[in-house]
This record gives C-alpha cells, sequence and structure tokens, in this order.
C-alpha cells in the first residue's frame, strides 16, 4: 500500500515544472556560472600579472650608491617586465610613479630600510591593480637584497638570509590522539572548506524537503485530489510517510545536482586561478612543509602526548562509523520535522503560491541557526543548546563529525532530546 502512494507523490512532485525546472537550474547554474567566472579570471590574472607595466622611478636626495642600486633595480624590472618610463609620464603614460628616497639606500648597510613610495592607478579589473603593487613591490624588495648582499661580500649566504628557518607544521587533534603529518596552512584552509561543505548541503535538505511537502500538500488541496484521497480506504498514516518519503526523495535529487553543480563550478574557479599563477610564473619564498618527524622530535611529542598515531588530512574528513550512524539519526529526525511542518503548511495553503510564501518566512529563522554550525567553533558552542533539537542538531553535528570532533558521551543523551523533539 504504501509503495504505490509514495510513487505517486512522487509523480506528483516531478510532472510539476515548478519542482523540476529548480532541480534542473541547480544543476546548470553553477557550471555555466564557472565557466563565465573561470574564462574572465584567467584570462584578466595572466594579462594583468603578463603584461608589460610601465613605471616611472624618481629619486629623492642623493646617494653614493644611488648608481649601482638604479642599475640592479633595472634589471630587476627587466626580469619582472616593468619598463621605466620617462620622466613626467606618469599618470598619462605609466602605469605607475616610483619614489624611492635615495638616502635611505646607504641605511640598508646599517641595519635600516629603503623607504619608497609607489603611486599606482586604481584599476576596476579583477586584480584592481594588485599586479602593479605585487611586481614592482617585488622587484624592489629583491634588488635592495641584491645590493645589500654584494655590499657586504654576503652573496654565498643568501638563502640562509632570505630564508633563514625552515618550519614543519604538526596539527594535533586532541579527540583521536593523532597528529597530521606533511600538512601546511593551505591544507587546513581546504580542511575548513570540506568541513563546512557538509552542513551547508544540510541546510539545504532542510529547506528542500520544507518546501516539497509543503508544496505535494499544496498542489493536493489546489487540484481537490486530497478529499478524494482521504475518502479512499488509506490510513492517514500511509499517506503522511508517503508524502514525507516523496519529499525526502526529491530534495535528495536536488541536493544531488546542486552538488554537483557546485563541485564543477569549484573545480572550474580553482583551476582558473592555478592556470593564472601558473602561467604568470609567481614565485613566494615558502617555508618547506611535510617534511618526515625526526625520531628525537617523535620522543620528545610522545611525552607530552603519550601514544599518538599519525593520520593523514584526508582521514580528518572521514566520519567514523559511530559518527556516520549518530548523523543517520539526526538526519532522519530533521528529515520527519521538516516534513511535518511542510505539510502542515501545505494544508493550510489554499495553493502553492501561498506555500512558497508561508514556507519561504520560515527560511531566515533556519539561516539564523545554521549559521553558528557555520562560522562557531564547534567545541564552544552550547551542546545542550544547539544539539538537542533536529534542525540546528544536523547542521552543527554534521561539522563536528567531517572535522574529526566528538562532543563526547553526552552526545547520546542530546540525541534522545532531539529525537524527542
Amino acid at each position: 500500500m504504501l509503495r504505490p502512494l509514495i510513487e505517486k507523490e512522487v509523480k506528483d512532485l516531478i510532472r510539476d515544472p515548478r519542482i523540476w525546472v529548480p532541480i534542473l537550474i541547480s544543476f546548470l547554474i553553477f557550471p555555466a556560472l564557472g565557466y563565465a567566472q573561470s574564462s574572465l579570471i584567467l584570462r584578466e590574472s595572466v594579462e594583468a600579472f603578463t603584461r608589460e607595466l610601465s613605471v616611472e622611478v624618481q629619486y629623492i636626495g642623493q646617494s653614493p650608491d644611488l648608481d649601482a642600486f638604479s642599475s640592479i633595480l633595472s634589471n630587476f624590472f627587466a626580469l619582472s617586465n616593468i619598463k621605466i618610463a620617462p620622466k613626467g609620464s606618469f599618470p598619462e603614460k605609466a602605469d605607475a610613479l616610483l619614489i624611492i628616497n635615495a638616502t635611505s639606500i646607504r641605511d640598508l648597510l646599517s641595519g635600516g630600510r629603503v623607504s619608497a613610495y609607489l603611486v599606482y592607478t586604481l584599476s576596476a579589473s579583477t586584480t584592481m591593480g594588485e599586479e602593479v603593487t605585487q611586481r614592482v613591490s617585488r622587484a624592489l624588495t629583491e634588488a635592495s637584497r641584491t645590493y645589500l648582499l654584494s655590499a657586504m661580500n654576503l652573496a654565498a649566504l643568501a638563502n640562509s638570509i632570505i630564508a633563514p628557518s625552515i618550519t614543519s607544521y604538526i596539527p594535533y587533534i586532541e579527540e583521536r590522539k593523532a597528529i597530521i603529518g606533511g600538512i601546511g596552512p593551505g591544507d587546513i584552509a581546504f580542511l575548513l572548506i570540506a568541513a563546512l561543505m557538509i552542513p551547508i548541503i544540510v541546510t539545504i535538505i532542510i529547506f528542500l524537503i520544507l518546501q516539497y511537502s509543503a508544496t505535494s500538500m499544496a498542489i493536493e488541496n489546489e487540484e481537490k485530489t486530497l478529499e478524494i484521497l482521504f475518502s479512499m480506504p488509506i490510513p492517514r498514516w500511509s499517506i503522511t510517510m508517503a508524502k514525507l518519503t516523496a519529499s525526502a526523495i526529491i530534495g535528495g535529487l536536488s541536493v544531488l545536482g546542486f552538488v554537483t553543480g557546485f563541485i564543477i563550478y569549484q573545480n572550474m574557479i580553482m583551476e582558473s586561478v592555478r592556470g593564472g599563477t601558473q602561467a604568470v610564473n609567481i614565485t613566494i619564498r615558502t617555508p618547506i612543509t611535510g617534511a618526515s618527524i625526526p625520531a628525537e622530535v617523535q620522543d620528545l611529542l610522545r611525552t607530552y602526548l603519550g601514544n599518538y598515531s599519525v593520520a593523514r588530512i584526508v582521514d580528518l574528513v572521514m566520519p567514523s562509523l559511530s559518527s556516520i550512524a549518530i548523523l543517520a539519526v539526526y538526519i532522519i529526525e530533521v528529515t520527519i520535522l521538516a516534513g511535518v511542518l511542510g505539510i502542515i503548511i501545505g494544508g493550510m495553503s489554499s495553493d502553492v503560491r501561498m506555500a512558497y510564501t508561508i514556507s519561504g518566512s520560515l527560511t531566515p529563522p533556519i539561516i539564523i541557526f545554521a549559521i553558528a554550525a557555520f562560522y562557531l567553533d564547534p567545541q564552544r558552542v552550547p551542546g545542550w543548546l544547539l544539539l538537542t533539537n533536529p534542525l540546528t542538531g544536523t547542521i552543527l553535528y554534521s561539522r563536528m563529525a567531517f572535522s574529526g570532533l566528538s562532543p563526547g558521551p553526552e552526545i547520546y543523551i542530546y540525541l534522545a532530546v532531539s529525537g524527542a523533539v
């Protein structure tokens, strides 16, 4: 009895263009945006960082080392595809005006710095003129280093002076008694994005199930088929479960389309940024990460951490079986709650437009609750408040599960209270 009802509800939702059009749009809109943005970002970034810049250079004051420094600066400008413009070129015929205090050049030998001012035309492009400041300041910095090393006969120690220390980053996850080997600051950003992606998906599921269940009931009211359905010898519990299940199925398809489109969009953007960076060949000195941990460092860590394991960054975004089970219970609870709310809204609505209006008014409170899970530290928020109801509990725990965190054994109490709610 239940299966035919579910099939009927799914068909009713699919045949309505107000349902399948958003699903199609959610899948297509992100790749389309990604293609447009990636093309623009790649083209503009490559053009900005590879085009020839025209910079006028003016010196204030005098210095006996001015000629030597100016020659070194000209060489680094040439390596950076920067042309020195004639005097009076800025702002009409030059991208920037570099004003250098010549008397400060000699200060490098006594621990001082070269004092300079860069006046540039602010651009309305994607880079907003950042390519001018980065390329000119980098060339000036390299020229100052080269001048200092040559003046003090320290060219052989260039690497030690420029990058005098190497730091390997070793994050420690207290809940798992594990350290993450071979990780850098950029990997932490990846971990944060990966942990936020799941709560975003869960929030979308809540929205869609609420909307689709409300739409399903509103369609029945609008087409006067709900009275016919109730007049048939079918338990009302079966009708309710069929609508909840159908809303969950269509909501899952919508989320699948959204996530697929978003992943394609994200890959396009990342590839465009990565391609632009490789094209301009930007070299930045950064500490070496990912080096193996020496035995003496491991022995010292054991005195502080006890027995620990070494995990990969991928292991952190892979929740344990118990976390998956707890999250599954939360998702079932929020699916039932959102579906029931949607059925109530749809039952009170005379048509689909009214159902959309009422369900849309519930969006701001859910977003407010979701913000807490998105941006707050899950270990510092009150679990008794946010984990004891399905709406915020599902969002918050999904982030914790995919971040390698655990609230402790009290989570089962929170889960039971959430189920009662």
